[in-house]
């Protein structure tokens, strides 16, 4: 996959500080999301593409993004990329990066998790900490949505006083449309939202992820142009079973990104 650069530092400034918000579990927090009361909404949204109690049980996630390979543990949320110009992952709790030449000008420490948090919503807006408010119906292109907003606790995450809104089909409460705003800069909130189109969706393993994400130009409530390339996510495959911790490892040659000590 060719990085469309300008347009993935915008989206990692806004959106992979959020991923932050994704915590490994411990067992006993596994155990506890089933005896959990969630958000009525929510949960109807979240069985609409598989349920809470599948998603929990499921421990591996794998996709191709272009020439991109991720997979994910669903638990530890230990993470590895492979492409043929670089690798990167999350070796319980530390990014490393490996790559002969400079083909990944990014940040690993919010990249490697990024398109992980994308691909599972709405599943990962169901964690801990996160406040839920019913917002008006908005109309993109032609249809007639409603909104469940999210905000966040302070101290979850990097940038507690983000916002995130997730637009769902009245009748089928399928998540169709994503809209977001970025505080990390600021630190103050904002009503600016960047907006995205789950466009098309497949089952994998009873879960329904998405295949297709498009960016839109988004202001004063309107959707504009395109934004960027579509992200197509191929060859998707969600487990039962767990990789061995030597899958996750840092491998030799491999460097650590700074930034994930930083944080």
């Amino acid at each position: 996959m060719v990085m469309d650069t300008k347009f993935w530092i915008a989206i990692v400034i806004s959106f992979g500080l959020l991923a932050g918000c994704v915590q490994k579990k411990s067992d006993k927090q596994s155990a506890k999301e089933s005896e959990r009361e969630y958000n009525p909404t929510l949960a109807k949204i979240v069985e609409a593409h598989g349920g809470i109690e599948q998603w929990n049980d499921k421990q591996t996630l794998s996709f191709k993004l272009g020439n991109q390979k991720h997979t994910i543990d669903l638990h530890s949320r230990q993470v590895k990329i492979n492409s043929p110009a670089f690798s990167m992952g999350n070796d319980d709790g530390t990014v490393w990066m490996k790559q002969d030449t400079v083909a990944f000008e990014g940040s690993p420490t919010f990249y490697h998790s990024l398109m992980f948090y994308f691909h599972t919503m709405p599943f990962v807006l169901a964690d801990d900490g996160i406040n839920y408010e019913q917002v008006p119906n908005k109309t993109f292109k032609g249809t007639e949505y409603k909104g469940l907003k999210m905000s966040f606790n302070e101290g979850i995450g990097d940038a507690p006083k983000d916002e995130y809104i997730m637009y769902y089909h009245p009748d089928t409460h399928k998540m169709e449309w994503l809209a977001y705003t970025s505080t990390y800069r600021s630190q103050e909130k904002s009503n600016n939202f960047g907006l995205i189109h789950y466009k098309t969706w497949e089952k994998a393993n009873g879960m329904l992820l998405p295949t297709e994400l498009q960016w839109y130009q988004y202001e004063n409530g309107e959707v504009g142009e395109t934004s960027g390339n579509a992200r197509i996510f191929a060859n998707t495959k969600v487990t039962e079973e767990e990789m061995s911790d030597d899958f996750y490892a840092m491998p030799e040659g491999a460097k650590v990104d700074s930034a994930s000590i930083d944080s």
